[in-house]
């Protein structure tokens, strides 16, 4: 699926797509022994894997291609659309729980670090055990310990 964000041609992989991607990570990629976007073949693959693992939750792997290198993105789509994500560690500044969280505000996934807040589609959450501020934003979270 081909969707356009930030006037960027992103393609989306669907949940049935990521074992032929995975099986074609070689064509796709044009993965020539050197690192794509900063990150090994394996990372591609565990990426693959996590979203296999998330698809229900409404994560989905994109990637598009700038200057002749492919650039991974995660997207997070529920009711509202896609939104691009990135994914971090979080701690709440109340209970101290840690939090994997899906960050829409990380500047590096978006063209020339332009984030525009006003084109956010998911709500910022706080902590669901104590109401207390993720030390990272969030639209998604889920408890590590």
């Amino acid at each position: 699926m081909i969707i356009f964000d930030y006037n960027q041609e992103i393609n989306i992989v669907l949940s049935h797509e990521l074992d032929e991607l995975e099986e074609h990570i070689d064509d796709v990629f044009k993965f020539h022994g050197k690192c794509i976007n900063s990150i090994s073949r394996k990372q591609i693959k565990d990426d693959i894997a996590f979203y296999k693992n998330y698809a229900d939750a409404g994560f989905y792997l994109g990637y598009y291609t700038e200057f002749g290198t492919t650039i991974l993105l995660g997207f997070y789509n529920q009711e509202l659309g896609f939104q691009r994500i990135q994914w971090e560690s979080s701690k709440c500044s109340n209970c101290s729980s840690i939090w994997r969280v899906a960050n829409p505000t990380y500047l590096g996934i978006y063209p020339d670090y332009q984030f525009d807040i006003s084109k956010l589609r998911y709500p910022l959450i706080n902590c669901p055990i104590c109401g207390g501020k993720f030390s990272r934003p969030a639209i998604w979270c889920e408890l590590l310990k």
